[in-house]
């Protein structure tokens, strides 16, 4: 009858311990968050030295910003006069369709226009001289997300005569957890002016 009550005692105990060490690990490796933040030295006494990790080993790169394509097309009217649209999101109901559906083949499309405009904002974090020194008729990531870009805009307006195509991107810093929204930062990058060009079939 002992040994029995001390087995199960063992195995309590054993299955709290364990379940303490994940609570602390979970809480250690997540990113920061009102719990974690309020047992913040609770979980550090426990974790340091011996347990100590950092959760970007589980996310490398957390998604820190949000990358808004924004667009708008020259064109001549009736009248032959040279008039602009309005500036046009490309992005967000790509995002919408996609979450919608995860099998829609415009995915391929949307991780094409994501990828190009990753490549452009590190080209131009490292270097802010970038896109004055580009040779615009011959870089491949303008050139794609020109037709990208020309291509919406004619699906947009159909009968337009589209002479050039602007674009831009609009990125916005998440804030900070517990820093507020000082943290928080919105910026343009201005791309070249381009000729309208839709895609080749």
């Amino acid at each position: 009858m002992i040994k029995k009550y001390s087995s199960s005692l063992m195995i309590i105990l054993i299955a709290f311990i364990f379940s303490l060490h994940f609570t602390f690990t979970l809480l250690y490796n997540f990113p920061l968050n009102p719990i974690s933040n309020k047992y913040n030295d609770s979980i550090q006494h426990y974790m340091n030295p011996l347990f100590k990790q950092n959760w970007k080993l589980f996310a490398p790169n957390p998604v820190s910003t949000n990358n808004i394509l924004y667009i708008r097309g020259e064109y001549t009217d009736k009248n032959e006069e040279l008039k602009k649209t309005e500036w046009v999101d490309a992005s967000t109901p790509f995002n919408t369709i996609i979450h919608n559906n995860r099998l829609t083949p415009l995915r391929l499309v949307a991780s094409m226009k994501s990828s190009l405009i990753s490549e452009i904002l590190n080209e131009t974090t490292s270097d802010k001289d970038y896109l004055e020194k580009l040779n615009v008729s011959e870089d491949e990531d303008l050139i794609v997300l020109n037709r990208f870009s020309s291509n919406v805009l004619n699906e947009i307006h159909p009968n337009y005569k589209f002479l050039n195509v602007e674009k831009k991107i609009v990125v916005n810093v998440f804030p900070e957890y517990g820093k507020g929204k000082e943290t928080e930062k919105n910026y343009e990058i201005n791309l070249p002016t381009q000729p309208f060009q839709l895609p080749t079939t």
